[in-house]
């Protein structure tokens, strides 16, 4: 068999060509007015529009590794806690002074404070000011 002896088993059925008069009148299906309604319409996909909107942002900004931690100041550890005492991540829950999820870190006033405690911090991040302060004042960081 060659190619030139392949037939169809089922006719072509002819496209309807509809506004050309006959029983299909002024509008012809199409409805009125508007982009949908002309001939050589071409509607663009939805998702090209939503696409689109979204902003350029330039590089790669997800890093599910680092962790963000929430800042306590300095005066707020002095006010909750008194001399002596070991200052942990759940010590910090414990005092509802962090959520269940959240870690600290205890960073330094702008202003100076009084601050004279002697305090054992274990397991949480300082800021190198603060550091130096508990240090100065008989008292321990360990990380």
């Amino acid at each position: 068999m060659q190619i030139h002896q392949l037939q169809r088993k089922t006719k072509l059925k002819k496209r309807k060509r509809i506004g050309r008069g006959g029983k299909r009148g002024t509008y012809s299906g199409r409805g009125a007015k508007g982009q949908r309604s002309r001939a050589g319409r071409n509607l663009q996909p939805l998702v090209r529009i939503l696409i689109k909107r979204y902003h350029k942002l330039r590089g790669y900004k997800f890093n599910p590794v680092r962790e963000k931690f929430i800042a306590l100041k300095l005066s707020l550890i002095n006010k909750h806690f008194s001399d002596g005492d070991k200052i942990t991540q759940q010590v910090l829950r414990d005092k509802k002074l962090i959520n269940q999820n959240e870690k600290a870190k205890i960073v330094g006033d702008s202003k100076e404070i009084e601050f004279n405690k002697k305090l054992h911090i274990i397991d949480v991040p300082v800021s190198s000011k603060v550091k130096e302060l508990i240090k100065s004042k008989g008292g321990t960081v360990e990380n």
